[in-house]
């Protein structure tokens, strides 16, 4: 089945001969070793990117110590690697997606959440579904002051640092570890999160 390329993010970027958009790796990079330094993970944890483009970010999990990596990506390329769930279906059929897997995950949803017709729900049905011990959550940040970038084609939605800090948390029972907004290219701010699952037996 031919997929149609409505990845907003990828049509940002400047992509070299061999179709990769090398010029964000390095931001890339940075966003995984942020996650990956605020969580505790061991060997049978999955580290599991939704949207993961051609699996560069599955590359950086695995330098930096996870030896589990899958990804699944709506709208795969010629470079989409092997050792991705590949299925042709919209984000906001996300939950239809089969993630085989029993383990626990660690979930990087790198600029996917406001492209989601209905990311609140999407992420609640989600982690009823799996046992996700930790999500990173990262957005353009809506008080950018490049307003094309946060309303660009595609977005549904647009969030601020208190929406992931002070609302987002007591929807889905897990607790904020860390809130960084950073920008990079021109005025392009966003935010990262991670969130961890409450322990509801310490409580």
């Amino acid at each position: 089945m031919d997929i149609k390329d409505e990845c907003i993010h990828r049509a940002f970027h400047n992509k070299d001969s061999t179709g990769r958009a090398t010029e964000i790796e390095r931001y890339i990079e940075q966003t995984v070793e942020w996650y990956i330094k605020r969580i505790n993970f061991n060997k049978n944890d999955v580290f599991y990117d939704i949207g993961s483009d051609y699996g560069f970010a599955l590359s950086v999990a695995r330098k930096y110590g996870f030896k589990l990596t899958a990804g699944i990506e709506p709208f795969p390329t010629e470079l989409t690697r092997e050792d991705l769930t590949i299925l042709p279906v919209t984000l906001e059929e996300l939950n239809s997606m089969p993630i085989v897997t029993n383990k626990k995950m660690h979930v990087f949803i790198n600029h996917v959440f406001e492209h989601l017709e209905n990311p609140l729900q999407t992420l609640k049905v989600f982690l009823s579904k799996y046992d996700v011990e930790t999500i990173l959550i990262s957005t353009p940040d809506a008080l950018s002051k490049d307003s094309d970038w946060v309303c660009a084609t595609g977005h549904y939605w647009t969030f601020t640092p208190n929406y992931f800090s002070d609302i987002l948390p007591k929807l889905i029972d897990y607790e904020l570890v860390d809130q960084k907004c950073v920008t990079f290219r021109k005025e392009w701010g966003e935010i990262w999160n991670v969130y961890k699952k409450i322990d509801k037996k310490q409580e």
